[in-house]
């Protein structure tokens, strides 16, 4: 994402934030200095004193690193991921291969995703096309403040209270939504607001209520890439970076249902409780493309 593009969207996200009261952090990344923001339509004060907002720890999960990801549907469409660590245990490095069907053709795809690091926080992610060396390369950017804590990338803003993320804002439509979580810290609700328009549809300062979503969880442990910190991203290809992805990166538990569709998800699990299958359905419609989904492990 260029500059321009940066500077404008946090602009925007700081301009919202101040709609709604409470103190929360964010941070210029064109200055890399930390500043306030006020956000008092939620009315909680900004958490400093935890500096880490990790998910709870489960002693077997954060053993075994996922090696792999593949799904085959035929010798004509199948994908594989497999997934490099340094010795500290960081992801560094995503290589993807398989084929697909376009327009009757069968192609072939390579491609890779490289890490960068700084002060242990994954700072940049690099797709580079192998497949075609011509496609530039592109790069997300991730931001943090003082505490090592995710707040924002893309088009999203995140806001923390007792240590835990419980806010994303959308800077493009002037709108945020409020994450709630179980006792096991799933995030199992998250409600969204959007932005009161005046006639020239500028934000009035006040905000209505629009939905609620609705999430669901098995008892198997959502697999590790060394990268919970990173929430707004998530390593299977085809996740990307989304809010929805945010939700199921902060959570420990495997996601088996998402209100809006609905979507549900089905897991076969190891003697660890780490899924070894997962396989993906959106309402009643039988996935087309959409196979299942196999996982292989290294220990730390």
């Amino acid at each position: 994402m260029k500059r321009i593009v940066l500077i404008s969207l946090l602009a925007t996200a700081v301009s919202v934030m101040a709609f709604v009261g409470c103190e929360r952090e964010t941070i210029d990344p064109t200055e890399g200095q930390p500043q306030r923001a006020d956000d008092s339509l939620i009315n909680q004060q900004s958490d400093t004193t935890i500096p880490d907002p990790s998910i709870m720890e489960f002693p077997s999960r954060t053993d075994y690193l996922v090696e792999s990801v593949s799904w085959f549907q035929d010798s004509t469409n199948y994908h594989n991921n497999i997934y490099e660590y340094n010795s500290q245990n960081q992801l560094i490095r995503k290589i993807g291969t398989g084929k697909y069907v376009e327009q009757g053709q069968v192609r072939e795809s390579r491609g890779e995703s490289i890490y960068n690091y700084t002060n242990g926080r994954v700072t940049s992610i690099t797709y580079n096309n192998l497949s075609n060396p011509q496609q530039q390369p592109r790069t997300d950017f991730f931001y943090y403040d003082e505490y090592g804590r995710l707040i924002h990338n893309g088009v999203l803003y995140y806001g923390y209270h007792n240590g835990r993320m419980d806010s994303i804002y959308y800077e493009s439509s002037y709108s945020y939504s409020i994450l709630e979580y179980d006792e096991h810290g799933n995030v199992v609700r998250q409600n969204f607001y959007y932005a009161d328009l005046d006639e020239n549809n500028q934000p009035t300062g006040s905000y209505h209520f629009t939905q609620a979503r609705e999430y669901e969880y098995g008892t198997g442990l959502r697999p590790d890439f060394s990268l919970d910190y990173l929430f707004g991203y998530d390593p299977i290809s085809g996740q990307g970076t989304t809010y929805f992805n945010a939700v199921r990166m902060l959570s420990p538990n495997c996601l088996t249902f998402y209100s809006i569709g609905p979507e549900t998800w089905e897991y076969e699990y190891n003697e660890y409780g780490l899924p070894i299958t997962m396989y993906y359905q959106f309402a009643d419609v039988v996935p087309v493309n959409h196979p299942v989904y196999r996982f292989t492990y290294r220990h730390k």
